[in-house]
């Protein structure tokens, strides 16, 4: 189950994703009764809705949605600290300066919520 109502909005687009071949542009639910066109830019919902039909085949339903989308942004946080490393250790030459940024991404709040399991959101992209 999603954690919060972001996550089941992104859900909601990543399913409508893989059943239709194209991310939705247009919520009927947003800016209720006249709808209104969706805010956010489509790679997200496409990169996990190719997960999901990778892991399940162009039929995917909900629950293979479901769980190739939280496994994938949990996967997401964990490659996110793995790439704190080379990318410190580039731009200070320092090893200990990598290692303090790989510890600040297991700590810090926003790297923590954005890949928790059960959270499907594109704040991933930013943690």
């Amino acid at each position: 189950l999603p954690a919060d109502n972001d996550s089941t909005y992104h859900l909601w687009r990543v399913e409508e994703t893989v059943a239709g071949g194209a991310a939705p542009r247009h919520d009927a639910f947003m800016n209720a009764p006249f709808g209104a066109r969706v805010p956010y830019p489509d790679g997200f919902a496409y990169l996990l809705a190719a997960l999901a039909r990778a892991f399940a085949g162009a039929s995917a339903g909900r629950f293979e949605v479901q769980v190739a989308s939280m496994v994938a942004t949990t996967v997401l946080g964990a490659l996110a600290a793995f790439a704190a490393y080379p990318l410190t250790r580039t731009v200070t030459g320092r090893r200990s300066s990598a290692l303090i940024a790989v510890g600040a991404c297991c700590v810090l709040p926003i790297h923590v919520v954005a890949g928790a399991l059960g959270r499907v959101d594109h704040h991933i992209g930013f943690a």
